[in-house]
């Protein structure tokens, strides 16, 4: 749990004085009331500190990194082949995976964009689409959707009319 209590940092070091001072670990947390474990983990960044430091800060609890994220050296890997040929991720993900490393489409996709190595086709088609109607009035914008079920001889369809 992540604390937003001001006076925590100085009450932490207050715990790791008394600990030093002779006082138990379990007395310590019980007076306080924290678990022992909490009490020794004080201590033990408390030993990270100068010696003149007179509070313990909050550490945020955000991790690092991501459990599932990509080693390095991947990624390493995956640029400079994209280096060497310019290809396409689909290529890419084929040359990885003759050499042993298996990963998704995705995952190579995502690390050229990161990268900022990816690039858009030249051969697609970007639409522009026409503004949505505005109803203004009951029947005029109407939407219209269709389902079909069963085989060609025997197909029932539904059709629907929408009054937006």
């Amino acid at each position: 749990m992540y604390e937003t209590n001001k006076r925590l940092p100085r009450l932490r070091m207050e715990a790791v004085r008394m600990v030093r001072s002779g006082s138990g670990v379990r007395e310590v947390a019980r007076h306080f009331g924290y678990s022992p474990g909490a009490v020794s983990k004080w201590i033990r960044r408390a030993d990270m500190l100068p010696s003149n430091a007179s509070r313990i800060p909050t550490c945020s609890s955000r991790p690092h990194h991501h459990s599932h994220e990509l080693a390095p050296e991947v990624v390493a890997r995956i640029l400079s082949l994209r280096k060497e040929r310019n290809q396409c991720a689909e290529l890419l993900r084929h040359r990885l995976g003759e050499e042993g490393i298996h990963i998704s489409l995705s995952s190579i996709k995502r690390t050229l964009s990161r990268h900022g190595v990816s690039r858009f086709s030249p051969l697609k088609k970007w639409h522009q689409y026409p503004p949505r109607p505005v109803a203004e009035r009951p029947g005029i914008l109407v939407e219209i959707d269709t389902v079909h079920d069963g085989d060609l001889r025997e197909r029932l369809g539904l059709y629907t009319l929408i009054d937006v």
